[in-house]
């Protein structure tokens, strides 16, 4: 373990000086979360344990990852001990997919916030709501001790819609929406985010010669209609 300084970034890394020696230090062992700026590092001492050398062509490889990785697993160890189901947590969003967000618990725990616990309202990707490095707060919802996996929920941290909804709101009022699905059997108007009422296909014309809910709606359309049954108990309507 010595310390070094960082010259400049390189393809795939940074280029660590060691007492006159250029060292290559990979992008995969700066730290245990990726990198997306290499530039915070250079012209900065870096404390770095050398790894690999190569006497033929005078090639060094160090990395500075190993050297809080031990660190890092006393501080997980930790975590995952007091680790309970409905605890706050505060974390930072590591990565997107379309199903979810990872995010970062530190101490190198991740946790999945799926895509249906971001928002009570519908949510088609998770761009639309969070981004990359966010800080944000998040409660724990099942934690699977054997394979470590901690599933999170964000909206469980703010009511349900439907626990604020006017009480006014009942069978025979008309009501302004949004469209935010059509599927063949009817369309789904949101009131606002989190609360939604089905309008059937039967419900859409007087016609008699049923069509397609798309023929008369898209999603986006804001749209008038009265209520038909309501339950607040089971959250639905129609």
């Amino acid at each position: 373990v010595v310390d070094g300084f960082v010259k400049r970034r390189t393809k795939g890394g940074l280029i660590v000086d060691i007492f006159g020696i250029e060292t290559f230090l990979p992008g995969s062992q700066i730290d245990v979360k990726p990198i997306r700026d290499y530039d915070i590092y250079v012209n900065k001492p870096l404390t770095v344990k050398i790894v690999k050398i190569n006497y033929s062509n005078d090639n060094v490889v160090v990395s500075h990852k190993m050297l809080i990785e031990k660190d890092l697993e006393e501080q997980k160890l930790k975590i995952l001990k007091k680790l309970e189901i409905g605890q706050v947590l505060e974390g930072t969003v590591k990565n997107m997919t379309n199903f979810g967000v990872f995010v970062d618990l530190g101490g190198g725990i991740d946790g999945l916030l799926h895509i249906t616990d971001i928002s009570w309202g519908r949510v088609n990707h998770p761009e639309e709501v969070l981004k990359l490095d966010e800080k944000l707060n998040v409660v724990v919802l099942d934690y699977n001790d054997k394979d470590k996996r901690i599933s999170l929920g964000m909206k469980q941290l703010t009511e349900h819609p439907w626990n604020s909804l006017d009480e006014k709101i009942d069978i025979g009022t008309v009501v302004k929406g949004k469209i935010v699905n059509v599927a063949d059997y009817g369309a789904f108007l949101e009131l606002t985010p989190g609360v939604e009422g089905l309008i059937h296909v039967s419900e859409m014309s007087w016609s008699q010669h049923l069509r397609n809910p798309s023929d008369f709606m898209t999603a986006g359309d804001e749209m008038d209609a009265v209520i038909l049954s309501i339950d607040r108990n089971e959250k639905k309507m129609s």
